[in-house]
């Protein structure tokens, strides 16, 4: 497994350009298309591999509910979350080389050549 940052990719038709996705753990960049499409069209974004580091809640802990919930409840997870310093200059970065475009999932593309999906 490797750790991966995903963002939109900066295209002119894009009206939110490089906007944060999520942070991932995938085996290969298949697998990340395939999580990544969960949320949104995973061809409309690109990757940056993760080094050591990780995301870290500033301030005092957040207390997580154990046992049943009911449906009505939600938690916000992260509230007020943080990353290390290594992952902020990937989070940011530009450098060539480093961010790659993310492919559609193989079912996803089979939608779209069918015109069952934008």
């Amino acid at each position: 497994m490797r750790g991966y940052v995903v963002r939109l990719r900066d295209r002119a038709d894009f009206a939110n350009a490089r906007d944060l996705v999520g942070v991932y753990f995938a085996a290969n960049p298949e697998e990340l298309a395939n999580l990544v499409d969960e949320c949104c069209d995973a061809g409309a974004c690109e990757y940056a591999k993760l080094g050591a580091g990780g995301v870290y809640c500033a301030g005092r802990a957040i207390p997580v509910p154990y046992g049943e919930m009911a449906e009505s409840e939600t938690i916000e997870m992260l509230p007020g979350a943080a990353v290390t310093d290594s992952w902020w200059e990937t989070f940011l970065g530009d450098e060539e080389g480093v961010w790659y475009p993310l492919e559609r999932p193989a079912y996803a593309q089979v939608l779209v050549d069918h015109g069952l999906c934008p």
